[in-house]
């Protein structure tokens, strides 16, 4: 039974715009996936330390109560 239905199906045939298209949708979506990786990549050779927030920080002229604020922190409170 499996072979009739199989034998009664018509193959459809795509235009080769159809084609080209659905190939160029592909690169599209591997290109932006290979951007990702490179991006993780970069990320992992070149990781960012809080020494170099502070050095950018400073190059910048942001102040620590600044960059406290900036970042959301709260300061401590000193007793004296």
């Amino acid at each position: 039974m499996p072979e009739e239905n199989v034998q009664n199906q018509k193959r459809k045939v795509r235009s080769p715009e159809e084609r080209a298209a659905e190939i160029e949708s592909k690169i599209a979506d591997y290109e932006n996936k290979i951007a990702a990786l490179k991006k993780k990549l970069d990320d992992i050779r070149n990781p960012m330390t809080f020494s170099d927030v502070i050095r950018m920080a400073k190059q910048q002229g942001v102040t620590p109560k600044e960059l406290v604020k900036m970042a959301g922190l709260q300061q401590e409170e000193s007793d004296s």
